[in-house]
């Protein structure tokens, strides 16, 4: 078991209020419920996407529409009835923003998750820019082709992209680890107190990715 790994799993538990074996292990749940939608990106810049807490999953493609799906679930230990009541509130919005899509999913503390366990899965064009603003919980993004930044508070980002693409990467890191890997090598910092950044350069594209994390784990591979 990976030392930060566990840390960062622990401190999540222990800002959403469910344990690291909840977390960990996905114990038998209830779906309350669940959000299906499309944005038209067409003439948009770039796309934003604001979500407080839960597990992300961002997939590019050859679209032109942004494909959302928010499912709420609750733990069977957590009353059915207040659950159903608090996933109400959520809901996914979209507005303009300087030539951007922002979309944000709604109705999520800030940082607690209030007994409901969140998915999140957008699949947006390839070749837009793509920003993600986050609370807490676990970001996977893949098949994007264009510039990326994730800003997070706590929790673990996995990124894998094309590596013909990407012109750099830079991984700022609070407290936790930081892992880069491309094809003729890897760079990797780690720190408790004080996270080291890794920048790199090198890429043969022309596109940057940017993540910003409190605390927690980062793993960017580039294929």
């Amino acid at each position: 078991m990976r030392r930060p790994r566990f840390t960062a799993i622990a401190i999540v538990a222990m800002l959403t209020g469910l344990s690291p074996v909840v977390l960990a292990m996905s114990p038998q749940q209830r779906d309350v419920k669940t959000l299906s939608e499309e944005f038209d990106a067409s003439g948009y810049e770039g796309i934003t996407l604001e979500v407080s807490v839960g597990a992300v999953h961002i997939e590019g493609a050859d679209v032109n529409m942004v494909s959302a799906q928010v499912r709420v679930r609750c733990p069977r230990r957590i009353d059915l009835d207040e659950c159903r009541d608090r996933a109400e509130n959520v809901e996914i919005t979209a507005d303009d923003s300087r030539g951007k899509l922002v979309l944000e999913v709604r109705g999520l503390s800030k940082w607690r998750s209030r007994g409901m366990n969140v998915d999140v899965h957008f699949t947006v064009p390839e070749d837009l820019p793509f920003e993600l603003e986050m609370g807490i919980g676990e970001v996977e993004i893949v098949g994007l082709r264009s510039d990326l930044k994730v800003d997070m508070g706590i929790g673990e980002v996995s990124v894998r992209m094309d590596e013909s693409v990407v012109g750099s990467v830079t991984l700022d890191n609070g407290i936790g680890e930081s892992d880069l890997l491309y094809s003729d090598g890897k760079q990797s910092t780690s720190g408790f107190l004080v996270g080291k950044d890794v920048v790199w350069d090198r890429g043969p594209g022309t596109h940057e990715v940017i993540v910003e994390l409190n605390i927690g784990e980062i793993e960017v591979r580039l294929k």
